[in-house]
């Protein structure tokens, strides 16, 4: 969905088929949690990373309910979970069933 709503200015980038990954970051941590490496190469990861790469669509008004102090703590949690969950449903089903 990301793909097809982003802007010029945000490329996603498949972990699977990258040249490399960012200093002392392994595939794994970053299958985890999205990343974002921004243009002065801070990485920034999880919900706060989902806001900053939504901002780069026609929904940027919306995503910045999430930075609000009391939905932002439950956002957070909610991704957190999400985020582990995907993970382990992708991931670890799969290297249990190689």
């Amino acid at each position: 969905m990301l793909e097809k709503a982003k802007g010029a200015q945000l490329t996603l980038v498949d972990l699977h088929k990258a040249d490399n990954l960012p200093p002392g970051l392994s595939l794994p941590d970053m299958l985890k949690s999205l990343h974002l490496i921004k243009p002065n190469g801070d990485v920034v990861k999880g919900l706060e990373a989902n806001i900053i790469a939504w901002e780069h669509t026609r929904l940027r008004l919306l995503v910045g309910i999430l930075r609000w102090p009391v939905i932002s703590t439950v956002a957070h949690w909610v991704y957190n979970r999400w985020a582990i969950r995907r993970y382990e449903q992708r991931y670890h089903q799969r290297s249990a069933n190689q």
